[in-house]
């Protein structure tokens, strides 16, 4: 198993035990190729992760804590207008 950089944040953890992580082009793991002797970024075609997010895990510094998802708007006030009644 590969460790993750601080700041990071774990979607998921993959069949074999690794935890799946997210970059620009998707959702990934990291992987060790014993040929090159390197670790590698397998991305994950279709994965997501599951619907109750508010349990994922970050890094920060040397211990994990629980990220909360990003809190969505309260609610639309002031006057009803045509389109919202």
């Amino acid at each position: 198993m590969v460790d993750a950089k601080p700041g990071s944040t774990v979607y998921g953890s993959w069949k074999d035990g690794s935890d799946i992580y997210k970059d620009s082009k998707g959702y990934y793991i990291l992987q060790y190729d014993p040929k090159t002797d390197t670790i590698g970024k397998k991305h994950l075609k279709g994965w997501k992760p599951p619907a109750a997010a508010e349990d994922r895990l970050c890094r920060g510094g040397t211990k994990w804590k629980t990220c909360k998802a990003a809190a969505g708007a309260a609610g639309k006030k002031g006057r009803a207008t045509r389109r919202r009644r």
